[in-house]
């Protein structure tokens, strides 16, 4: 069917459908027009932006990744404030006494020390302060989670503004569509069907909106961003390419912090007994006795003891004590191995999408400059039907949307990567994604 110009320039005007028919006149008109009026106007304008300045003007702030990630809570692992431990170079003091017939002149007093050893209170420092640093994992997983759930509701706040964007452009698409075909009605061969599909298009895409919308208000509300005036600016948001590039070859992932704790606290008590099994000088006494009736017998005796390492309970605990040592050793080797090769099996997969993303992007971008060539024809043509034009348009943003669920996989296969590495719980500023 063929369409009048006059009709095509004056209906496509508002979607900009067809900016190039106008004319070079219409716009010298225009300038004209301008430029003779200007001249009186000047001085209103002047008027207006002066009080425009006087007023007090609220601007819209912005929210990108630094400044979403800024108020992240920045805790470690090991408490702030520790306790020195006093001990002392004397394990104990023994006061003894003895009575010979309940006569107190002839009492018996015994002062017994028992020291200890450098090597023994090196040992006993070290595990105290260990065991009072101990860290909070319960709580240091639950901060990690909630570092994650951070990262991830921000690529759905990015996600959700880009295909609210492309669904507005749909419908305007879809609307301008629609007032084309109804302008067809009247053909006897005309398909109603396409009508129909257009209006139940219009409602499914509604629909989505307002599930987009709804889903991005709870996310700003959870995290105290739903002023009006507030606007997220993904400007710093890395791409896909970006993420590519960050993906190395060998990927070393961090050990079990829990299972590393458990280690050292072994290595802290293998120390502390084999320290104890070293102590070789066992005590030093000083004996006193009542007075007598003889003054050339001795009142004062000095008395030391020593010991020899045979106690068979000691060796058995620092036997169990390495075995146990060893068994865990086994496990965080065994767990590396394990996560080691999941971690390269995401990389893999993530690369995968990569590669998909690549290619799609290029045949997309393809497909744009071909369709262009032929919408520059077709609009050379004089009557020609917009129907073709429209079709192109709506080519390319559902193109668009199809990248856009592909870079939705990539980042969260790229979060959840370096939460495996671990790597996300030291980046709570956001520099995963900056």
């Amino acid at each position: 069917m063929a369409f009048a110009g006059s009709w095509l320039a004056v209906e496509t005007n508002r979607t900009l459908l067809f900016p190039f028919l106008r004319t070079r006149v219409r716009a010298r008109m225009l300038i004209l027009m301008f430029t003779d009026r200007f001249r009186y106007l000047l001085p209103t304008i002047l008027a207006v932006m002066a009080c425009c300045t006087a007023l007090p003007v609220r601007g819209q702030s912005e929210v990108n990744t630094a400044t979403f990630f800024g108020f992240v809570p920045k805790e470690t692992l090991a408490p702030s404030v520790m306790t020195n431990p006093n001990m002392s170079l004397v394990k104990r003091y023994e006061l003894r006494t003895e009575t010979r017939d309940f006569e107190p002149n002839r009492q018996e007093y015994l002062l017994r020390v028992t020291p200890s050893t450098r090597g023994l209170l090196r040992a006993r420092k070290s595990l105290y302060r260990h065991l009072e640093g101990a860290p909070d994992f319960d709580a240091e997983d639950d901060r990690c989670g909630e570092l994650a759930n951070r990262y991830e509701d921000w690529v759905d706040l990015y996600r959700i503004d880009r295909e609210r964007s492309l669904l507005d452009t749909l419908t305007l698409i879809m609307e301008d569509r629609t007032r084309v075909l109804s302008r067809m009605t009247a053909a006897l061969d005309f398909d109603w069907s396409e009508l129909i599909d257009l209006r139940q298009a219009g409602t499914t895409h509604q629909l989505r909106r307002s599930e987009l919308t709804d889903h991005s208000n709870r996310l700003r509300e959870s995290y105290g961003l739903q002023e009006e005036d507030l606007v997220l600016d993904f400007g710093d948001l890395i791409g896909p390419e970006e993420i590519a590039r960050r993906l190395a070859p060998a990927t070393l992932i961090a050990a079990d912090p829990e299972l590393a704790y458990d280690l050292a606290t072994i290595d802290r008590e293998l120390a502390l007994e084999r320290a104890a099994g070293r102590r070789y000088f066992d005590f030093a006494q000083i004996k006193y006795q009542g007075p007598h009736d003889d003054l050339f017998r001795e009142r004062f005796s000095v008395g030391v003891g020593l010991q020899l390492d045979t106690d068979a309970g000691q060796k058995l605990k620092i036997r169990e004590l390495a075995l146990e040592r060893e068994q865990l050793r086994r496990e965080q080797l065994r767990e590396a191995a394990t996560g080691q090769s999941d971690v390269e099996l995401r990389r893999r997969v993530l690369l995968g999408l990569l590669t998909r993303y690549r290619m799609a992007a290029r045949l997309y971008d393809q497909e744009a400059t071909d369709l262009a060539v032929i919408s520059r024809q077709l609009a050379q043509r004089a009557g020609v039907n917009p129907l073709p034009l429209l079709d192109i348009r709506k080519r390319k943003v559902r193109n668009q949307l199809a990248l856009l669920d592909l870079e939705r996989d990539i980042y969260e296969g790229y979060v959840d990567l370096m939460k495996r590495r671990g790597d996300l719980c030291a980046a709570v500023g956001g520099e995963l994604l900056r």
